[in-house]
């Protein structure tokens, strides 16, 4: 492995601290772009420091490491580290329903015996421990749970599970989570199964065990829907298997399903000429008419050619084409046609519908007047290359239009395409652009494309590109501290507009490095930032951040008046951290609270 990288003094500690911890618990939220470089220092770690290091790096560094990321980590010496950071008051705890959910869907029967037997901590759990471990093929956890109920450890009535745990396990093809729940271990386990939705989920994942195991018990459920899915894996046999099910299964108070009478509307989930023809199945569709006998529904016809389309196969099209040309080639179902072709980028579907219209160019003129904003916006440059190469006066007359050049070039600057921007450029169509219309450096900024940002500002500099407080408020809102950093770069040119919005969508998403650029820029004196809101503090105290209060206090930025009466509100939600901070802060004279306080606690 490489050497771990050359770093400057104020981030080697706390990039050891998640590197420690990242040794200990193998839960890490960062970026994967942080992996290798964090990975590294943790290999070179001297293990004796592991030990030293844990308890300052869970207590400062590592706030997001909470019983339920140690439960999903499998790792018990974690688990009891953090409770005594709990007990010392130096950390307070936090976990849900979801720490015993992990440790079971990770299969880790150590962490269920911790929680149960070891922790001494009040709990509780959710359909979800039971489903999720049945989802995951754990069977040893499944074992683990009817050995607790069977010895009075758990009181039957606290059991729960759902149809979810057949389902899923199926769905994944854990067969032995089935023979588990017919097995004569399980005591008072009963199997809980949704015929309808278990049925699906084995014709889906074309698991040919489960379907048996269903039908042995006659817990299959043959619909019309389960031939849409049957259609969408593109499996003959899967097909005939569900059809022939569905000839002989008698519904609806013994009346025979005569689904070969069956006309689905064209947009439908359930449709499988509809599913075929989106997944691009020409066989399935061959099947359907020739050895099926199912007839298409022709209301809305033309959208069996818009789902053919949608799969970018031509030779769905040809089928369509061939079989029922008179249902979906007319010319305002071509126009439909080439308009998704081209918005979806497929060169080769555009040309081959380009080719079947009556009159190419009139066509294709219509289409773009629908297409053109999304072809520009999802960056399909072959498209465009393709049109001028086709109608090169239709592109020409689009691009002339300041209204339709101005919402192809916004579209492009909000979804990062420089390569469209660079091909307007090239065939010099800004001449026709009102620069004051534009609202690209908006949109890049709330999208965080700084590339976009740099090309408008390089390749017009004397340009006066309109921007306003939306740039750094989406901005910030989203998190994309580079898109702040480039607008602070560039003050002395474009000053930096903003409103309270900024600091308040922040807290909100609990954007701690949106909030440190913020403070940085406040201390170098470039900015102004105003007091919170009494809702917006009160809402930070309701979901316990006391991390972010105690920054936005250190800053001036928390009136003082909102704390002196949060301790009912801290109380109500139960969470004792924001409690300690408050008492640490402000004079005991001062706090107010009430019954509600009390109230809160009881709960």
């Amino acid at each position: 492995m490489d050497s771990p990288p050359c770093l400057p003094n104020e981030l080697i500690d706390p990039l050891l601290a998640a590197a420690t911890v990242l040794t200990l618990s193998r839960s890490d939220p960062l970026n994967d772009q942080h992996h290798t470089h964090l990975y590294a220092l943790a290999t070179v770690l001297p293990r004796n420091s592991v030990t030293l290091l844990t308890s300052t790096v869970l207590n400062r560094y590592a706030t997001w490491i909470t019983l339920d990321t140690a439960s999903a980590s499998g790792d018990v010496c974690l688990l009891n580290r953090l409770v005594r950071l709990s007990r010392s008051h130096r950390r307070p705890l936090q976990y849900t329903s979801e720490a015993i959910t992990f440790g079971g869907s990770q299969g880790c029967v150590k962490v269920l015996d911790w929680w149960f037997d070891c922790s001494g901590l009040l709990f509780h759990w959710t359909s979800d421990a039971i489903d999720q471990a049945a989802a995951h093929g754990h069977v040893s956890i499944l074992d683990w749970w009817a050995a607790r109920c069977q010895s009075g450890q758990v009181p039957l009535s606290a059991v729960k599970y759902s149809t979810e745990a057949i389902t899923r396990a199926i769905l994944n093809n854990h067969m032995a989570v089935l023979h588990w729940w017919s097995s004569p271990n399980v005591g008072p386990f009963k199997p809980k199964v949704h015929s309808f939705t278990a049925t699906i989920a084995a014709v889906s994942s074309l698991n040919w065990a489960a379907i048996e195991w269903l039908e042995s018990r006659s817990l299959a459920s043959y619909h019309t829907q389960t031939l849409g899915h049957a259609c969408r894996t593109g499996h003959l046999d899967m097909i005939t298997h569900v059809h022939n099910r569905l000839q002989s299964v008698e519904e609806n108070q013994g009346a025979v399903h005569r689904v070969d009478l069956i006309k689905w509307r064209p947009v439908n989930e359930d449709n499988p000429f509809w599913i075929a023809t989106e997944c691009g199945h020409v066989h399935v569709l061959d099947w359907l008419v020739d050895s099926g006998g199912y007839v298409p529904e022709w209301s809305g016809g033309w959208r069996y050619l818009d789902a053919a389309v949608a799969s970018g196969d031509t030779m769905a099209c040809e089928w369509w084409v061939e079989r029922f040309g008179a249902g979906v080639s007319s010319a305002a179902d071509l126009k439909s046609a080439l308009a998704r072709a081209c918005e979806s980028g497929s060169v080769a579907m555009a040309a081959w519908i380009f080719g079947k219209c009556e009159d190419p160019e009139r066509c294709l003129s219509s289409a773009l007047s629908l297409a053109l904003v999304k072809v520009c916006a999802n960056g399909h440059v072959d498209i465009l290359n393709w049109v001028m190469e086709e109608e090169a006066h239709l592109m020409f007359a689009c691009a002339t239009n300041s209204q339709q050049l101005t919402l192809m070039l916004n579209g492009a600057s909000a979804n990062g395409c420089v390569e469209v921007l660079e091909w307007f450029d090239n065939f010099n169509l800004f001449t026709y652009l009102d620069f004051g219309k534009l609202d690209a450096l908006n949109l890049a900024s709330a999208s965080g494309h700084v590339d976009i940002l740099r090309w408008w500002t390089q390749r017009f500099p004397d340009m006066p590109i309109p921007y306003s407080n939306r740039a750094l408020d989406i901005a910030s809102r989203n998190g994309h501290v580079q898109v702040l950093d480039w607008w602070a770069s560039r003050q002395g040119q474009r000053p930096l507009k903003y409103s309270s919005a900024a600091l308040h969508v922040t807290c909100t998403r609990q954007g701690f490095a949106t909030l440190r650029w913020w403070t940085r820029q406040q201390h170098l004196g470039t900015v102004t930032l105003p007091k919170l809101g009494t809702r917006m503090v009160h809402s930070l105290m309701d979901h316990g951040l006391v991390t972010l209060l105690a920054a936005l206090h250190l800053l001036g930025l928390v009136p003082t008046e909102t704390v002196d009466t949060a301790l009912d509100i801290a109380s109500y939600h139960g969470h004792v951290c924001i409690l300690d901070w408050i008492v640490s802060t402000r004079p005991k004279s001062r706090l107010q609270y009430s019954d509600r306080a009390m109230l809160g606690a009881s709960e």
